[in-house]
Order: structure tokens, then C-alpha cells, then sequence
């Protein structure tokens, strides 16, 4: 899984939001406290709204914070995905084989105890991971490209017309 910038962007959002939020219950704390050393003087009625209304932002800010934890959450586990993808990437090395074709192959010493195997190139710039199957031809599981790993023994072969 990649990380979206736009998921980046909605979190940043959310945290401002929240900074916003909690700026007017702070605000809205202020004003009751002002109120409160002039009880007697402020009907009853100024102070409830005033508290319902430090009550509705302080309820905003919870749900605020607990949307950015969760998308923030998803952000981390999206970034350890792709850490962990590119660090599996980093694995291989670019091959050019005999017959000239480009292919990924395991670098020496980090097969993990895979057999040997091929990687295409094309799906690995996509970010995916598709192996090459055959032997001498190879093509890809996953775009289908075909890959030559031996030259052939007779050139001359492919100018052959069949009748």
C-alpha cells in the first residue's frame, strides 16, 4: 500500500481543525471564567450556554483527535508497507542477460532461501512484484513481457520463411 499524499494533506487538515477547536474552548473557558467572578450580576441562564458551549467544543476536539489518531494510524502503517516493500526491492539488482534482456535478479547473499528466481522490470517500476516464468524465454506473470535469457544457437533461424 502507498502512501497518499492527499490522506498526508486530510490529516494535516484534521489537526488544524483541532488546533481551531480547541483555540475557541479555550476562548469559550476564558469567558466563563470572567463570568464566574461576576456571578452574581450574569443571569443564570448566560452561564449554562456559555458551559454547553465549552462542552459541545471540548466534544468536537475528542472526535477531531480521535480521527486524526486513526488516519495518522493508517498513515503509519501504510508507510511501514512500503518501507517494507522497498526494502524487499532492495533485495535484487538490474541483470542484463546474455541475449541482452533486463531483468531483476536476487543479489548474491540475499535469497532468504528462495530458489532462484527473476523479477520483471517493467511491474517492478509499478511498484509490483510479478516473477518471470520459463526457462531460456521467460514471461511475466503479471504484464506478460517476454524476456530472452540465452541467445539463440541459430540467428539465422528467425529469417526462415515458412510456406
Amino acid at each position: 500500500m502507498d502512501i497518499e499524499f492527499q490522506s498526508i494533506r486530510d490529516a494535516i487538515e484534521l489537526a488544524e481543525d483541532t488546533g481551531t477547536s480547541a483555540k475557541r474552548a479555550t476562548e469559550t473557558l476564558v469567558e466563563i471564567k470572567q463570568l464566574s467572578k461576576t456571578v452574581e450580576e450574569i443571569p443564570a441562564p448566560e452561564i449554562k450556554l456559555a458551559a454547553s458551549e465549552l462542552l459541545a467544543q471540548v466534544a468536537s476536539i475528542q472526535v477531531a483527535n480521535a480521527t486524526l489518531i486513526r488516519r495518522l494510524s493508517v498513515l503509519a502503517a501504510s508507510l511501514a508497507a512500503s518501507k517494507t516493500k522497498q526494502s524487499d526491492f532492495d533485495r535484487y539488482e538490474l541483470w542484463n542477460t546474455p541475449a541482452g534482456s533486463l531483468m531483476y535478479r536476487l543479489k548474491e547473499g540475499h535469497d532468504m532461501g528462495e530458489p532462484e528466481h527473476f523479477i520483471c522490470p517493467n511491474c517492478m517500476a509499478n511498484k509490483r512484484k510479478s516473477f518471470l516464468q520459463g526457462n531460456n524465454t521467460k514471461i511475466c506473470s503479471g504484464c506478460e513481457t517476454v524476456f530472452t535469457v540465452e541467445p539463440l544457437k541459430h540467428p539465422s533461424a528467425i529469417n526462415r520463411v515458412v510456406n
